[in-house]
This record gives structure tokens, sequence and C-alpha cells, in this order.
């Protein structure tokens, strides 16, 4: 007897907390859904002995709260190409100098991509089933990676849409996303690293111009330029080239001057 009430009581709530739910509004199902999401790193990564997540945790995890709620979600895919990108990369070697003896750093630019750049842009639909009127529409970007090491050309686009649709679910239920070691987020790390190559890139080609334009710098100027280089973050070999070309600028300027004051006393004398 007792089990029976127990179930009808059991019941009831069920019944009253299903009325609670469809009477909430999308947004309200969503704190909800964000308050509950336990998304543990259940993956690791033998290599860097480290823990981290993948997107189908954060779906496993999802998809009971989902359906207790009476949220259904959707994802689309599109295409967005920003225009022509070309991605070159600067190739150091060290040349040996018979005449001098010593040995020399010569870096040349190799382009390794020209053509179109994309962009996968994830977009996550999220829909009131109770309320199929209340839709909630978030999207995410992520760039499609000009090569990696290892990855076949034809999952380079399967792999920025990983990690755009895994951003959207982030930006939506809080989860955390700065999963560095995810294999999933091997996109945002080429990224990252094609994004710090573009500003290494920006700040090497200013230092080439100023060198070349060194002859039309003052002194003050061409400490300035020195320290800077020095000061900079860019990579040791990056640093000593600069520098290298610096110093053989100085040493042209220099010849060029004094030649040019030996012409001038040759005319005074010619006079």
């Amino acid at each position: 007897m007792n089990k029976i009430i127990d179930a009808k009581k059991e019941k009831k709530l069920e019944t009253k907390f299903e009325n609670k739910i469809s009477s909430m509004n999308i947004y309200e199902k969503i704190n909800y859904i964000q308050s509950k999401l336990v998304d543990k790193k259940t993956q690791t990564n033998s290599m860097m002995k480290s823990k981290h997540r993948s997107i189908e945790d954060t779906l496993a995890n999802l998809k009971p709260l989902l359906i207790e709620y009476g949220i259904n979600i959707m994802f689309e895919d599109e295409l967005i190409c920003s225009g022509e990108f070309e991605f070159k990369k600067d190739i150091t070697k060290f040349v040996q100098d018979k005449q001098n003896n010593n040995k020399q750093n010569e870096t040349s630019t190799r382009t390794e991509y020209k053509g179109n750049k994309y962009y996968i842009k994830a977009i996550l639909t999220l829909v009131n089933i109770h309320n199929p009127q209340e839709i909630i529409i978030k999207s995410a970007l992520s760039v499609e990676a000009v090569d990696k090491v290892g990855v076949q050309p034809e999952m380079l686009t399967g792999m920025a849409s990983t990690y755009a649709r895994k951003k959207c679910l982030a930006g939506v239920f809080l989860s955390a996303e700065n999963d560095a070691l995810d294999p999933d987020n091997i996109i945002n790390e080429a990224l990252k690293l094609e994004e710090k190559q573009e500003v290494q890139d920006e700040l090497i080609n200013s230092f080439n111009n100023q060198i070349d334009d060194l002859e039309n710098l003052n002194q003050n100027e061409r400490q300035n330029l020195i320290k800077r280089m020095n000061a900079s973050s860019l990579p040791s070999n990056e640093k000593n080239s600069l520098i290298n070309k610096y110093i053989l600028k100085g040493q042209k300027i220099n010849e060029k001057f004094k030649n040019n004051q030996h012409q001038d006393l040759l005319d005074k004398l010619d006079n």
C-alpha cells in the first residue's frame, strides 16, 4: 500500500516538474542547463600526459539535459571566403664564407600557399520544444588551416567545422573551451600560430624598411632602431638576420660617406 502511495506522489511530482518546465521560456531553460551541465575532461593525451574534452564529450553530457528541459539543437555550416591569401615562410640557412673563414646566415622566403582563405561558420539553432516559436540562433567562426602536418587536406574543413561548433556550444552553455591539447582544438592552435607569424612578418617588414632607409635616419633614430630590434619578441635567427643587415647597411653608408669626403677633397685640390 505504501509503495502505491509513494509511486503516486512521485508521479505527481514528475507531472508538476514537467508542467513547470513546459511553462519556462527558452532563456530560463538554458539557464537551468548551464547550472546543471557537468562537462569533465575525460579524454587523455598520452603524449602530453594531460586531460581534455572533445565535442563528443560535451554533446553526450548535454543530451540528457536537452531532453529533460525540452530544447532541440541543430547545426549547419557556412563556408566564408575572405579573399586571396598568401602564406610565406622564411627559411634561414648557414653558409660558409670561405674568403673570411666564417659562417653567415642567409634568409630566403618561400611561398607555402597562395589562394583563397576560408572560414567555417558554425550556426547553432536552439528551439524551445514546448513553444517552437522561441528560437535562438548563435554562430562561431573558425579558420580553415592552410596546412597541418599529418592531416589530409580534405580533413582540414572538418576540423574547422568541429572547432567552430565546439566554440558555439561553449558560448551558449558556458562549458570551458580553452583546452589547448584537445585534438579538436588543433585548428585553433594553427590559427594562433598563423596570426603570430603574420604579426612577426609585419614587424620584420617594418624593420627591413627602416634599415633600407637607414641613410636618411639620424644618429638617435639609428640607435633607437637597433634597440627596438634587440628588444623585439622575434626569434633569435630573425633578430640576427636583421642586425647583420643593419651592420652591412651601416658599413656601406660609412664607405659611401668616406668616398664622398675623399672626392670632395680631390675636387678642392683640383680647384
